[in-house]
């Protein structure tokens, strides 16, 4: 998918619809130009193999979504037995990404996120397993955002580098949002020389114990709560 333009629509590419274990691979999302798009620019649902670079994302709900489970979504949903893989190969770089829509809600609001999760019973014919995404390599991206920057979720062995944002809130209110937010399950990941401006919490932010990721030479400043933080 290249140089194509997608304005005014209520999302631009992906779907939701997965058969679990089986993948879309080899997929390039490359020059395309996003504007005004209400929820998510991009969804990447159970891909590998997958380039997405340099697009251009403008007032928009959400950006770049991609993810391997989709929990309480699916209530006849297709697994292919004894075929998952959480190595993802993924690749977001190089792209320009501004969220400032309202349509989407709580923490949906986000520039980039990588969202695997752990089931921990058999649930709408998905069995017990980590749906965990590993190998992803986010970097030298542009991120302006009112709300959110990148979220990582049951995210393992991934760099995130030399990206851009820019959460300079709302002059009416404040989001609380770090720059760049490591969730349960994510470890082994490296997050260096990023540039985190303007968040009302912190630069880079984990809710994991702080050794299970390694954090260095990221360029903070004005983030409300400081530099780095860890939360329950």
């Amino acid at each position: 998918m290249k140089g194509n333009v997608f304005k005014n629509v209520w999302r631009g590419i992906g779907s939701h619809n997965a058969s679990y274990g089986s993948y879309y691979t080899n997929v390039k999302i490359y020059n395309n130009t996003f504007t005004d798009i209400d929820t998510y620019a991009i969804m990447a649902v159970n891909m590998k193999k997958v380039s997405i670079k340099n697009n251009r994302i403008s007032n928009a709900g959400a950006g770049i979504d991609f993810k391997y489970y989709n929990p309480g979504r699916i209530k006849k949903s297709k697994y292919v037995k004894g075929s998952r893989n959480s190595k993802a190969y993924l690749t977001i770089s190089g792209n320009k990404i501004s969220i400032v829509k309202k349509k989407m809600g709580g923490n949906r609001k986000f520039a980039i996120r990588i969202y695997g999760a752990y089931q921990g019973r058999k649930s709408y014919g998905m069995p017990k397993a980590n749906y965990c995404v590993k190998n992803v390599s986010i970097y030298k991206n542009k991120i302006k955002s009112k709300y959110s920057g990148i979220l990582l979720t049951d995210t393992k062995n991934s760099k995130i580098t030399r990206n851009t944002i820019n959460l300079r809130p709302s002059r009416k209110k404040r989001y609380s949002s770090s720059c760049i937010t490591l969730n349960a399950g994510s470890k082994k990941n490296r997050i260096s020389r990023n540039k985190c401006y303007y968040s009302n919490r912190y630069g880079v932010e984990t809710t994991v114990p702080k050794k299970s990721n390694k954090v260095y030479k990221n360029r903070i400043k004005k983030c409300r709560k400081g530099k780095t933080g860890f939360s329950k």
